[in-house]
């Protein structure tokens, strides 16, 4: 039965101690080999808490160095002075370990140091994102009265109004349903932060092409030349990564309204490690000098009176991408469309 040593302090005096006799064993015995399981036997008896790991490898890396250098130091020297080798041997080779021994112990506190705050880090963010989804989902039910009652003002009461009381109230109206895009927005981005994925092979290019159905379902005049290159496949959860194509392309699709066609095209190219996924627009692009704002929730590009939206649709698709293992990074122009990167894994996550 092993002996579970508490304390590193006593981890350490039964190293010194075992380096001492295997040093005098050495100067005043003649034992060439077998000296050296002196330091095999402490690990027979002693089993080390996790905190005490780094100094219990001492023993063992002696045992290994004594042998090395017991070669080294038996060949063709005299007897008289392979003693004198032997011990700056066992000396050098001690002091050398019990370094490593210090550093590694170092390396073992700083990384559960950062373990720690990693934590604590994580403990928060969940606090955090418990709350946003909270207060999001208080807010729901009061704006939906609000909008209501506007609602109601505006057909029962509009002969009673004037103009200027009509414009306020369509206002009130318009404010609300950008307040509940808002709202969704920010419920569905604490969901993806917490949901956890359930990987399977996917055809991306039948998610897009019902997508894509979807945009000319709602926009039946619009003129839009959409290439999508069949089977795209990937390892990704169908939920979530139906979310990451419909905010692209929905993104494509809104950004390029303004041209006279609009184009389309999600493909893919190898790339170094991975397959990358991508895509292009003819639409109105963005200034490159702005990317790093590109994926940070509630910042926009474009204002609200030139393009509809609230700022968080992309933070969504980053995180859904990066608990996927994947990245995702764009390219674009002013009034030159962009192009959106991303990858995905070939095999399971």
């Amino acid at each position: 039965m092993k002996i579970r040593i508490p304390n590193q302090i006593v981890l350490i005096i039964i190293s010194v101690c075992t380096f001492v006799v295997v040093l005098l064993t050495d100067i005043f015995t003649q034992l060439i080999y077998t000296h050296w399981l002196f330091y095999i036997l402490p690990l027979l008896i002693v089993y080390p808490t996790e905190n005490q790991a780094a100094t219990y490898a001492i023993l063992s890396l002696s045992a290994v160095a004594l042998v090395i250098g017991q070669l080294f130091s038996s060949t063709n020297i005299s007897f008289e002075n392979i003693h004198i080798i032997s011990a700056i041997n066992r000396i050098t080779g001690f002091f050398v370990l019990l370094l490593f021994t210090i550093i590694i112990n170092k390396l073992i506190q700083t990384r559960k140091h950062y373990q720690r705050v990693s934590s604590e880090l994580a403990y928060s963010n969940k606090e955090l994102e418990s709350f946003s989804y909270s207060a999001a989902h208080d807010l729901k039910a009061p704006l939906r009265a609000i909008r209501g009652f506007s609602d109601i003002l505006m057909e029962d009461h509009k002969a009673e109004l004037d103009e200027e009381a009509q414009m306020l109230l369509a206002r009130i109206s318009s404010s609300t349903e950008k307040m509940s895009r808002l709202i969704e927005d920010m419920l569905s981005l604490s969901k993806v932060a917490s949901q956890e994925i359930s990987p399977h092979e996917v055809n991306l290019s039948q998610i897009a092409h019902s997508i894509i159905d979807d945009f000319r379902t709602r926009e039946p005049n619009r003129k839009a030349e959409v290439r999508i290159e069949e089977e795209l496949r990937a390892i990704a959860d169908p939920d979530l990564i139906r979310i990451v194509l419909t905010n692209l392309l929905g993104n494509a699709w809104k950004f390029s309204s303004r041209k006279e066609v609009s184009q389309i095209y999600f493909g893919s190219k190898k790339g170094k490690e991975a397959q990358v996924f991508f895509i292009k627009d003819n639409g109105s692009g963005f200034d490159m000098a702005n990317q790093s704002r590109l994926f940070e929730p509630f910042k926009r590009l474009h204002s609200e009176s030139e393009f509809l939206g609230t700022g968080i649709g992309l933070s969504i698709v980053k995180r859904i991408i990066i608990k996927h293992g994947g990245e995702i990074w764009a390219q674009s122009e002013v009034d030159k469309g962009a192009v959106f990167y991303f990858t995905l894994p070939k095999s399971g996550l």
